[in-house]
């Protein structure tokens, strides 16, 4: 369990690092003296608006998961109003079994 919370932790902390110096990158070099094509900064620029891009996409993924399974959990059960006895079970009705 701790393992599991350390690895958890060390990922998010990874994840921020590499937000915080995408972001670091692109507002140090967005005023470089651009050689037109071929520029490596443009190109290492573009990488890290890429990463921004995906990693922003995976957050809303995430938050739209998260949002499925907690409408899900507080979704009632459903009522089967034509059928009561289908979904009755003996641990439903308190019916005690002595044998």
């Amino acid at each position: 369990m701790r393992r599991e919370r350390r690895i958890r932790r060390a990922a998010m902390l990874a994840v921020a690092l590499v937000l915080l110096m995408c972001c670091v990158y692109i507002a140090v070099e967005s005023g470089h003296d651009c050689k037109g094509a071929g520029c490596p900064i443009c190109a290492h620029m573009h990488v890290c608006m890429d990463v921004l891009q995906k990693l922003a996409f995976a957050a809303v993924a995430g938050l739209a998961v998260t949002a499925a399974r907690i409408i899900r959990l507080q979704a009632p059960e459903p009522v089967y109003a034509g059928n009561a006895e289908a979904t009755a079970t003996p641990v439903k009705l308190k019916v005690r079994q002595n044998n």
